[in-house]
């Protein structure tokens, strides 16, 4: 790859339009199709998906709560179930679900280890289909697939993207994530106490979303054989445009859409809500407020799942519509809600609220995307 050097900086002279880049001066990377950032997550060490031998220090009854030595400066907190029985200096093995800032890591004695294919599940037995999949390729694989949990003595959810294997391909990789559940299940009730066995690789895990073969534009050393990597000492996010502007509406209260709809973001500590304005949008229905608001709702989609998911905005997600009153706009609304944004493994509910309101669950998958440029 020949490289220009332009003034005291240098740009790779092929022009790009799709490509991944990891930027490690900033520890973001992402990815960029026909020139539009569509993804960029934060890959700074993040202990969220850790798994911990971990003991017991002491209960409070009242809270009904654990708190962990991890054998980090904050002690963990682990929220008890009503029939999880817990003993005070019990050795456990458990996985960081949230890490808030300045206090100690929320854990769960529900320990998984996520995939692009699998999930795996070390210390629970049952097969999982994503919802998504038909029941041709369940019935294809089930049978097989029971027969090794059973042996294993492991859980599998088989996620959609396992869809896109083949024969050999689907058991390869089934094999590799049972192996890993294997590794952390060995280290049950042993020493030393606490100890660190899993930690999430973040450049990988988000490697796993994409084709081999891409290309990876990085400013520091990378080896994977999986991909074409293309080094150039001096690249930044920071000199890219087409990263850099949709990496700021990231942090933006209003983001107006090229179509003229605005969408507005407000983060309270119980939820995040986004509201709907028509703001520019020229309706080809004119005055129609009834198609109008169907246009703009269904408008806005792409936008508000982009920035749920490259926010990483987790928990309650309130989404105020435009008012719509042809129930079959909001059928049609909901349809196209739910066919995009389940393409998210971490939104685990979405449906309309009793004041037409719309309602998604998102589950915790590390922290938010900090805003590392300011102003």
């Amino acid at each position: 790859m020949q490289i220009q050097r332009l003034g005291s900086k240098k740009y790779l002279k092929s022009d790009f339009k799709d490509y991944l880049f990891i930027d490690f001066d900033v520890m973001l990377m992402g990815y960029v199709k026909d020139k539009k950032l569509l993804r960029i997550v934060d890959i700074a060490d993040d202990d969220v998906g850790s798994i911990y031998r971990a003991r017991i220090k002491n209960i409070d009854r009242d809270l009904n709560a654990a708190f962990v030595d991890i054998g980090s400066e904050n002690t963990g907190f682990l929220q008890l179930k009503k029939n999880e029985d817990v003993k005070e200096s019990e050795i456990k093995i458990l996985q960081v679900i949230k890490k808030p800032e300045n206090k100690g890591v929320k854990l769960s004695l529900d320990v998984s280890i996520p995939g692009r294919y699998f999930v795996v599940f070390p210390f629970e037995n049952f097969v999982k289909f994503s919802k998504k999949l038909e029941d041709d390729f369940k019935d294809k694989f089930r049978e097989e697939v029971l027969k090794i949990v059973n042996n294993e003595d492991v859980g599998i959810l088989i996620r959609t993207e396992a869809k896109k294997l083949d024969h050999k391909e689907f058991f390869s990789y089934l094999k590799t994530s049972i192996d890993r559940a294997k590794r952390i299940k060995s280290e049950d009730n042993k020493l030393p106490v606490p100890k660190l066995l899993y930690k999430r690789d973040m450049v990988l895990d988000f490697l796993e979303n994409y084709p081999k073969g891409m290309d990876i534009i990085t400013n520091q050393d990378y080896k994977n054989s999986d991909f074409n990597i293309i080094s150039d000492d001096s690249f930044s996010i920071k000199y890219k445009d087409e990263i850099i502007s949709k990496y700021k509406t990231f942090f933006d209260k209003n983001i107006v859409l090229d179509s003229g709809p605005r969408i507005i973001i407000e983060k309270t500590e119980a939820l995040t809500v986004i509201d709907i304005d028509t703001f520019k949008y020229n309706s080809k229905s004119g005055k129609n407020f009834e198609n109008t608001s169907y246009e703009v709702n269904t408008k806005v989609i792409d936008e508000i799942f982009n920035q749920i998911v490259n926010r990483n905005i987790s928990g309650i997600i309130i989404i105020d519509l435009l008012k719509m009153k042809k129930k079959s706009h909001k059928v049609n609304v909901l349809s196209k809600f739910k066919e995009k944004l389940f393409e998210d493994e971490n939104i685990k509910f979405l449906d309309y609220t009793n004041l037409g309101l719309l309602e998604i669950s998102r589950k915790n998958s590390g922290r938010e995307l900090k805003n590392i440029f300011g102003d």
